[in-house]
């Protein structure tokens, strides 16, 4: 392998569980892992306009020492594209993109003139079979499916815990605190479900950073429902671990076009089951009722009927855990980084 530089936030003073942050590292400490850190370096892009020139100088003398460049983002113009296409004329490198998030491609086909702008990448590696379809489709070259992975050293085993004369039922969410996640859907869906079920108790286990502007809102929610608890955030390291304490994690996404998300690969391999909302890409990651639950989009009486239908067939939770963490191999490293070096030089 040539030296290779990894493009990307990385954030390393501080982790908020954000998903674009820890996608990025792991594709570092991935493949520093294999090959060391004498070919693998990075340029940590994290820090706003504060950090605009010191990224500059980074980026360029990582261009003007590595053959092959990764670029991790979800730019398709602007300066810093411009600025990147600029470098690699000039010192002819094996850029390869790696698409945060699943909007990439419909961003593209939207944009007459993206195609030619990012016309320096060699290769594209979307998280999303849908936008592998959308990019060969559009005419680039190479695209090939780079699915979002982990790298788990010990499974974990949640589905064990559930059992049918269980009294207490430990719900969890793990993610940015934001209204967009659904974690007001989530409390009230557990609120409404818990009247309508009496030979069980809920709680429901709140994980990440808190958006500013969902504070007042969520520190609301703490005060008005018992059975909210809030738990900080919780390094990647650490998220099988700390999955595997509870029972059922909730995923209430509102985003129409959530990617593919870490949270729900640590969820198959900590074996505890998902309820989750049916996004756009829900059938891309699962089958409903073999490997989630899924309920309604944007539908908080359909997440009530199914924590209810759940608690009522703990067979099927229990089946559910154990099937996703057989799912879980398509997303370890393993697995998946051999298709991003067989990219590079």
């Amino acid at each position: 392998m040539k030296n290779t530089v990894v493009i990307g936030q990385l954030h390393f003073k501080k982790n908020d569980m954000i998903g674009a942050v820890v996608k990025t590292r792991n594709i570092y400490y991935g493949l520093v892992e294999k090959y060391g850190d004498s070919i693998i370096s990075y340029v940590d892009i994290w820090g706003g306009k504060k950090r605009t020139a010191a990224v500059l100088i980074e980026v360029f003398r990582a261009f003007s020492k590595c053959e092959n460049v990764i670029l991790v983002n979800s730019a398709i113009k602007g300066p810093f594209i411009f600025y990147l296409r600029l470098l690699s004329k000039i010192f002819k490198r094996n850029v390869v993109y790696i698409p945060i998030g699943v909007r990439i491609g419909g961003r593209i086909a939207s944009d007459l003139k993206a195609k030619k702008r990012l016309s320096f990448c060699s290769a594209f590696l979307p998280e999303s079979k849908q936008n592998c379809t959308v990019l060969k489709d559009l005419g680039f070259p190479e695209v090939h499916l780079l699915r979002n992975f982990k790298s788990v050293k010990k499974l974990g085993c949640s589905y064990k815990s559930l059992h049918n004369n269980m009294t207490v039922i430990s719900f969890c969410t793990f993610s940015r605190v934001t209204k967009e996640k659904g974690i007001t859907d989530a409390v009230l869906a557990i609120s409404r479900a818990q009247e309508l079920v009496s030979n069980m108790r809920f709680e429901l286990h709140i994980y990440g950073g808190i958006d500013p502007e969902y504070k007042e809102e969520f520190e609301s929610l703490l005060n008005d429902y018992s059975f909210v608890k809030y738990e900080g955030s919780v390094n990647a390291e650490d998220a099988v671990l700390t999955l595997q304490k509870h029972n059922v994690l909730l995923f209430p996404t509102r985003y129409p076009d959530e990617g593919i998300p870490g949270t729900i690969i640590d969820a198959f391999a900590a074996g505890i089951p998902i309820i989750s909302s049916k996004w756009l890409y829900f059938d891309e990651i699962f089958e409903d009722h073999k490997t989630a639950l899924g309920y309604d989009f944007l539908n908080v009486d359909s997440l009530v009927d199914t924590i209810i239908n759940a608690t009522k067939n703990i067979e099927e939770l229990i089946n559910i855990g154990r099937n996703g963490q057989k799912e879980y191999g398509k997303y370890d490293s393993s697995e998946v980084l051999p298709v991003l070096e067989k990219q590079l030089l």
